[in-house]
C-alpha cells in the first residue's frame, strides 16, 4: 500500500492528523505534522520509513501539479503555531487547491470533523473528483474514532498536562529515555521484498454491509467476511466432494438451527446488510494474506484469537469469531461468524473448522481445527487442507483435534 510513489495520505491517529508525500528516497516519506492550542510549531519530518497506526485517506493517480502544490504549502505552513493539527492539515489542502463537496476546508478544526467530511464528499482538485481508497491500521474504524472523540473532548485537559510534565521535564534536566518496543518474539515475516520474490499473487476480497450493518457495526463490532481467490486449484482427492450442511439425522437443536434460525432466509436477510458488496484488491502477495490476520496470544484454542474458516471451489472465506472491542457478547459472536453465514450456503463446500495464527520461532504458524458442526468435515479431509493451505501461503500448519 506504501509503496507506491504516486499516493498522499491524509492520516488520522488518535486524534492527530497529518499528510504524508513520498519522499525522494525510495520507500520513505515525508510527513507535516502540527499540534493544538498553538502548544508547538508545525514542522515536515523528512525521509520517515514507518507510518502511525490510523485510518488513512489515500489520494490516488493525483497529477504532478497537485502533489507539487501539497508539498509546496507544507512549506510553507512549516514553522506556525497552530489552533489544530486538523486545521492545520485542512489548510495545506484548501492552499494547494483541493475542495470538499465544493467547500473550503479552512473551517474546519476537530479531526474527526475532517474525517467525516472527507468520508461523505470526498475531495477534489481545481473541480476533478480525487479517487480515495481508505486504509486501516489498527483498530476498527468505529472504535478508531470513539477514541479520537474521546481525547477531542479531553484535549484541553491534556494540554494542560502536557505543559506541566515537560515543565517539570526542563526544571528537573530530568534524562528522558527512549521509547521501548516490547514483544515477545521475534518475526522473520512482514517484509514487502520476501512477499514479491516469490511471485504468488492472489485476489483478496472484504466485504462491504449495508447503511443498517453499519449501524449495527458501531453497537455490536465490524462483522467484515474476508475472501481470498488464490488462484490455486484444489487437486487433493479427498477435497472433490462437497459438503452438505447440517448433514445426517438431526436432533432437536439442530433442527432449531437448520430450520429457523440459520434456515436459507434468515441467512440470505442477514447477508443482505452484512455483504452488500465486495471491495477487491487484486495482486496481493499470497504470503502476505496471513501476516495480515491478527495474532494470537497463544497456540492454543484457549489464547487464540479465532477465526470461522469455510474454504469452497472458488476461494477461502474467513470471519472472526470475536472482536475483543469491548462490546463483545458471546451470542452475538457465534450468530454473527457461523459458517453457514460465511458461505451463504454455497453448493461447492470443500471445507469448514477454524484458524488461529501464532509466530512460533519466529515464523507465522497456522493453527486448523475442524470444528464446524454445520459442516462436520472428517480426519481425511481435514489433513488434505491443511497440505493445500500450506503449499498456497507457504507457511506451517498445526492441525488442532476438537476435543
Amino acid at each position: 500500500m506504501f509503496h507506491d510513489d504516486n499516493s498522499v495520505f491524509i492520516g488520522f491517529g488518535v486524534p492527530n492528523v497529518f499528510t504524508m508525500l513520498p519522499s525522494k528516497e525510495e520507500g520513505k516519506w515525508d510527513k507535516f505534522s502540527a499540534f493544538m492550542f498553538f502548544r508547538k510549531r508545525s514542522y515536515v519530518a523528512k525521509k520517515i520509513d514507518r507510518m502511525q497506526a490510523g485510518v488513512y485517506f489515500d489520494l490516488r493517480g493525483l497529477p504532478s501539479e497537485a502533489t507539487d502544490a501539497i508539498r509546496r504549502e507544507m512549506k510553507v505552513q512549516e514553522g506556525r503555531l497552530t489552533a489544530s493539527c486538523a486545521n492545520a492539515n485542512a489548510r495545506v489542502l484548501s492552499a494547494a487547491g483541493f475542495t470538499c463537496g465544493g467547500k473550503s476546508l479552512k473551517r474546519v478544526y476537530r479531526p474527526s470533523h475532517l474525517a467525516a467530511l472527507i468520508w461523505e464528499h470526498g475531495l477534489e482538485y481545481k473541480g476533478e473528483k480525487v479517487s480515495i481508497r481508505i486504509l486501516l491500521a489498527g483498530r476498527e474504524v468505529s472504535d478508531h474514532f470513539q477514541a479520537v472523540w474521546m481525547k477531542e473532548f479531553t484535549s484541553f485537559c491534556r494540554m494542560v498536562e502536557k505543559t506541566i510534565k515537560e515543565k517539570l521535564v526542563r526544571n528537573s534536566h530530568a534524562a528522558v529515555s527512549a521509547p521501548k518496543f516490547l514483544t515477545n518474539q521475534r518475526v522473520d515475516g512482514m517484509s514487502v521484498e520476501r512477499w514479491t520474490a516469490a511471485g504468488e499473487l492472489a485476489t483478496v476480497g472484504i466485504s462491504r454491509p449495508s447503511w443498517f450493518g453499519v449501524w449495527l457495526g458501531f453497537i455490536l463490532g465490524q462483522r467484515p467476511i474476508f475472501s481470498a481467490e488464490p488462484g490455486m486449484q484444489i487437486t487433493a482427492p479427498e477435497l472433490q466432494d462437497a459438503l452438505p450442511a447440517f448433514p445426517g439425522k438431526l436432533d432437536k437443536v439442530t433442527k432449531l438451527k437448520r430450520y429457523i434460525l440459520f434456515s436459507r432466509p434468515v441467512v440470505w436477510a442477514i447477508r443482505r446488510h452484512l455483504v452488500r458488496d465486495i471491495d477487491q484488491y487484486k495482486d496481493v502477495p499470497r504470503r502476505a494474506i496471513v501476516e495480515m490476520l491478527r495474532l494470537s496470544n497463544g497456540p492454543t484454542h484457549e489464547q487464540a484469537f479465532v477465526y470461522n474458516l469455510v474454504v469452497t471451489g472458488s476461494g477461502i472465506h474467513i470471519a472472526r469469531l470475536e472482536n475483543r472491542n469491548g462490546r463483545d457478547r458471546k451470542i452475538i459472536n457465534w450468530l454473527m461468524a457461523k459458517h453457514v453465514l460465511i458461505s451463504g450456503y454455497d453448493h461447492d463446500v470443500r471445507f469448514a473448522g477454524e484458524i488461529w495464527i501464532y509466530v512460533v520461532g519466529g515464523e507465522y504458524t497456522v493453527y486448523l481445527s475442524p470444528n464446524s458442526g454445520t459442516y462436520r468435515p472428517g480426519d481425511e479431509r481435514l489433513k488434505a487442507i491443511a497440505a493445500y493451505l500450506r503449499d498456497v501461503f507457504h507457511v506451517k500448519v498445526e492441525i488442532v483435534p476438537v476435543s
